[in-house]
């Protein structure tokens, strides 16, 4: 059979050969091409399968299409049913390897396998299934047989449902991804494969020449760019391991029992600086004996899961560096000590950057302390100068009040009418300016004072000062509304100056009006409580919003609304003070209300 087949002499030239022979040669190379380029994966190894049939049937049908004798065009059609019988096999492999179902479908590519070995014996043993060769006009061509007819039912199932596993892939994808796109791709490409079994007409006697092999080289050639588009890689878990020792930063290195090198990563070899077939079999404490102390190998073997610690090892461009190692002890079925895992991480960057957070917060406390000292030493500036606010000033102003009042007293028959004017005026400005004094030093103290934090009613607060104003003022027909059950966290003394000074100056601008409101409460802004003092006074322009609390800065006659100009100064430093906020709002002739958070 074989010396049949070699010889030369029954073959001769015809042209019907040479697009079959091309086809099957670019069929066999394409297979070879991308199982190098995908490097044995799954998909290129199934692929290398299926184009391996494809190109024999092609090639025996060629050299069946060049012999002019029968004889040897009957061996031919023999040898060609190796690569017929296996292609609905090697598709379905082909397939499943391609979506991903190989390990749930694996029995069903035995099954395949199976039916194309039983279909090759029926090819060998009987003249059932190729009952022979007849020749067309483009030359021999075999001939099948009743048993053929089974075949033919695997072939279309395995076909139909190798496509079944496409569509159904297709339409479970997330709708524009790359797994959809692939999957189309290799549902295009085996729907225009299929038109090859056309070839079949011709084996049952139909004279219609066996162009199958054009839809087949399209499917080859549409596989091909598909798997080298989409490069389908199997994530396997060996395939896992060795990518993620690959790009691991941490050295890896993993130890038997008698502390030999076994498994080494790319990491590993830089940090030994030799290259990892080099350290395999190498006894780690012959290479550096601090990667893994005796004591901590001892530890292990003896029972201890793991190690953690820190060593310093050289550098390969020189120095040390500090690595935080983790050793674990790996066990074997038996549960008997068999390998010790030892993981490397270079921590010299973390340290350098500790050591720097270390030199910084020394820093700055050395700054915090020169802070304190300056402000402590401000404050005492600051007491000696509200102690001589309060006597050396206040000294001139008591002399100056009781000259005055003597000159008033002594000799009002020397005075006239102007002079004793302008004695009154003198004494009420003493007056001013003494309540000015007291002003500063309450704003002084608000300022030094510590605070002390506690639960704090605002509504007794305010009511307090309330009947304060109106001993006052008895005559006074104010709306007093008070939000009862306003408790904060605060220093009560200076939250009653803070509402003091608001309830007065609320107090003072409401004067004019005979249905004269205030009302104090609190509500929800922004996920925070408000609270708020409110009147429907004379109010004011917001452009002047920002100036309220300035100290000394008045938006109205000091002659109709008597006062030091410091009293909102004071309350917006208090509130400050409690991590707070203050804010007015208000509008001309409708009045104001002065909001604060705490």
């Amino acid at each position: 059979m074989l010396s049949q087949v070699l010889d030369t002499t029954d073959y001769a030239f015809n042209w019907t050969a040479l697009p079959v022979l091309a086809t099957g040669i670019v069929m066999a190379s394409l297979g070879v091409v991308v199982a190098i380029q995908e490097r044995g994966s799954r998909v290129s190894l199934a692929f290398l399968f299926l184009t391996s049939t494809a190109a024999l049937w092609l090639l025996g049908v060629a050299a069946m299409y060049s012999t002019p004798r029968e004889a040897t065009a009957w061996q031919w059609a023999r040898i060609v049913q190796v690569g017929v019988v296996l292609i609905p096999s090697a598709i379905l492999i082909f397939t499943l390897a391609v979506v991903q179902r190989f390990r749930r479908f694996r029995a069903w590519a035995w099954v395949s396998i199976a039916c194309s070995v039983l279909a090759y014996l029926g090819v060998m043993l009987t003249d059932q299934f190729t009952t022979g060769v007849r020749r067309y006009s483009w030359g021999f061509y075999p001939q099948y047989g009743p048993l053929s007819v089974p075949f033919l039912v695997f072939f279309a199932a395995s076909t139909a449902f190798s496509l079944y596993l496409y569509w159904a892939g297709y339409r479970q994808s997330p709708p524009g991804s790359s797994q959809q796109g692939r999957l189309r791709a290799f549902l295009v490409a085996l729907g225009v494969g299929y038109v090859g079994s056309v070839d079949f007409l011709a084996a049952y006697g139909v004279p219609l020449y066996p162009f199958g092999y054009i839809p087949v080289g399209v499917f080859i050639v549409l596989s091909t760019r598909a798997i080298r588009r989409y490069h389908l890689v199997d994530i396997t878990p060996a395939f896992a391991v060795n990518h993620i020792l690959a790009i691991m930063a941490d050295a890896l290195v993993v130890l038997d029992r008698d502390g030999v090198i076994r498994v080494v990563n790319p990491a590993a070899g830089q940090l030994f600086g030799k290259p990892e077939a080099e350290l395999v079999g190498v006894p780690i404490a012959a290479v550096d004996d601090r990667f893994l102390p005796p004591q901590h190998a001892e530890a292990l073997l003896g029972g201890e899961r793991s190690a953690n610690y820190e060593v310093d090892l050289p550098a390969a461009r020189g120095g040390l560096r500090t690595f935080g190692m983790a050793a674990s002890l790996l066990r074997d079925a038996t549960g008997q000590p068999a390998a010790i895992v030892c993981l490397a991480h270079d921590l010299t960057r973390r340290k350098r950057i500790e050591e720097e957070i270390r030199e910084l917060n020394t820093e700055l406390e050395r700054r915090v302390d020169e802070r304190t000292a300056q402000l402590e030493a401000a404050n005492r500036e600051l007491e000696a100068f509200s102690y001589s606010v309060s006597h050396d000033l206040r000294a001139p102003l008591r002399s100056i009040s009781g000259f005055s009042q003597i000159l008033l007293e002594d000799y009002p028959d020397k005075l006239d009418a102007e002079g004793r004017d302008a004695l009154r005026r003198i004494q009420a400005a003493v007056q001013r300016m003494g309540r000015l004094i007291d002003a500063l030093l309450a704003l002084s103290r608000v300022t030094r004072s510590e605070l002390h934090r506690q639960p704090v009613d605002l509504s007794d607060l305010v009511r307090d000062v309330a009947a304060e104003l109106q001993a006052g003022e008895p005559g006074r027909q104010v709306a007093l509304v008070i939000q009862p059950g306003l408790v904060v966290s605060g220093d009560r003394q200076l939250l009653r100056v803070a509402l003091a000074n608001l309830l007065d100056n609320a107090w003072k601008f409401s004067a004019r009006r005979a249905d004269a409101r205030i009302e104090v409460g609190a509500e929800r802004r922004d996920g925070k409580w408000c609270y708020f003092v409110r009147d429907n006074g004379i109010g004011f322009d917001m452009a002047d919003a920002d100036r309220v609390f300035q100290p000394f800065q008045r938006l109205h006659d000091p002659a109709e609304f008597p006062g030091t100009g410091i009293g909102l100064a004071t309350a917006q430093r208090i509130i400050r003070r409690h991590n707070g906020q203050i804010w007015a709002e208000a509008a001309e002739g409708r009045g104001a209300a002065f909001y604060f958070t705490l």
